[in-house]
């Protein structure tokens, strides 16, 4: 059963649903606000009517630090993405409501992003919103019309780099290295340059890894073993 009332200058209808939350939404005309209430009551009959009040009710901000506890701590670049996911909770964009949120104020988002650092981060954040959207209505029951981010396209990152690293600038960077406090990072830096190790993959390394001028490197980024050759 639906009532309409005049508040202020704006027509509210208020529909009443047996063991739910009403339905509320204002218009600036009663005409506009009667067939409205019509065509909702009309899908409460048939079941069809799908509630996006709790995604109404629900920020973005809030979603994201139950990402960061519930499925942060699974993924290899937790450190990373819990960086990303606390940047993000200090921005305006975490105030959005998920009813509110638009592919056009995620792509603002990413804009700013794409400004202070560049287009492969902005595309990361907003690979970050998008994983969690998903979670969000696949998992966590949050009815939302549609995912925005379907309708977002990556930025055009830059083009891989062919640069290697010349006999002197390798000489220089040891020679800093070697004045470091750290005393690990001129073999960090020779494993590195050796190997083509991840930096992740050089400060976990173990001399058991090593046999038979081969080391294999155990559980790497992508969940699964790899061996690369020794040089000398």
């Amino acid at each position: 059963m639906s009532t309409i009332v005049k508040e202020n200058k704006v027509w509210r209808v208020r529909i009443r649903r047996k063991g739910s939350l009403p339905i509320s939404k204002q218009f600036k005309s009663k005409v506009d606000a009667t067939k409205w209430a019509r065509r909702v009551e009309r899908l409460v009959e048939l079941g069809k009517y799908e509630d996006i009040s709790e995604a109404g009710m629900t920020t973005l901000g809030e979603v994201l630090e139950r990402y960061l506890a519930e499925k942060t701590p699974e993924k290899k670049g937790s450190v990373e993405e819990s960086y990303r996911i606390n940047k993000m909770l200090k921005e305006p964009i975490a105030g959005v409501a998920l009813a509110e949120l638009t592919a056009g104020k995620i792509t603002k988002y990413r804009r700013e992003i794409a400004k202070e650092s560049s287009n492969s981060n902005g595309n990361r954040y907003v690979s970050l919103i998008c994983t969690c959207l998903k979670t969000v209505i696949a998992e966590w029951d949050i009815y939302l019309p549609q995912n925005p981010c379907k309708q977002i396209r990556k930025l055009r990152e830059p083009a891989p780099k062919d640069d290697r690293i010349t006999p002197d600038e390798e000489a220089r960077i040891m020679h800093f290295a070697r004045e470091s406090a750290n005393i690990y990072l001129p073999c960090i830096i020779t494993i590195g340059l050796e190997l083509g190790l991840r930096r992740s993959e050089i400060v976990k390394l173990r001399w058991e890894w090593i046999r038979d001028n081969q080391i294999t490197i155990i559980d790497t980024k992508n969940g699964t073993n790899r061996t690369v050759p020794l040089t000398p």
